[in-house]
């Protein structure tokens, strides 16, 4: 998938999170690596920059699951810490990244929790939909649960409790980007 994407001319490859299974490192390693042999140093072959948008998922979480399978688990070691070490780059629960002009706004799973966010939270996300707003251009945000009352309505599980939609409802400009159902659109 990442070569097409290379050979096609992406600007960006959207991951939405669950790019582990059970919340082990070495799953984020494996993404890493096949990223890095396809764009290295986030760079296609004709020179192009080629930005990572991911996120974590609700199965990178999962410590327990790593550990019982003998695995270092990704939240255990610190999700920033593994993924400044797998992508090269600094995290938080929720960044900004802009792509020709557009600007991505990335949620992590975990990034409500507030006590355990990583630069997160309800006032940070508010704080950064109005910054991605305030230019008018179309702007989108990645979250891995759906915002509530969207994608496949209310029979898709995994909603967010309403944050997301409150947060991004006075704003046409906003496009929103989920992954948790596993459905397809």
């Amino acid at each position: 998938a990442l070569e097409y994407f290379r050979d096609h001319g992406a600007d960006s490859v959207l991951i939405a999170g669950d790019f582990a299974d059970t919340g082990r490192i070495f799953q984020a390693k494996m993404l890493a690596d096949a990223w890095f042999k396809v764009f290295p140093n986030d760079t296609a072959p004709d020179g192009r920059h080629v930005e990572k948008l991911f996120i974590y998922g609700n199965h990178e979480s999962y410590p327990q699951e790593a550990e019982k399978r003998g695995s270092k688990a990704i939240w255990t070691e610190g999700r920033d810490k593994v993924w400044e070490k797998a992508f090269g780059e600094p995290f938080a629960d929720l960044r900004v990244k802009t792509v020709k002009g557009y600007d991505f706004l990335l949620a992590s799973w975990g990034w409500n929790v507030e006590k355990t966010s990583i630069g997160g939270g309800y006032k940070r996300l508010n704080e950064l939909v109005r910054q991605c707003a305030k230019s008018g251009r179309t702007f989108f945000v990645v979250q891995h649960c759906h915002p509530k009352d969207t994608c496949h309505g209310p029979k898709a599980w995994g909603a967010d409790k309403g944050y997301a939609t409150r947060a991004l409802t006075p704003y046409p400009n906003a496009i929103a980007f989920s992954g948790h159902s596993h459905y397809t659109l």
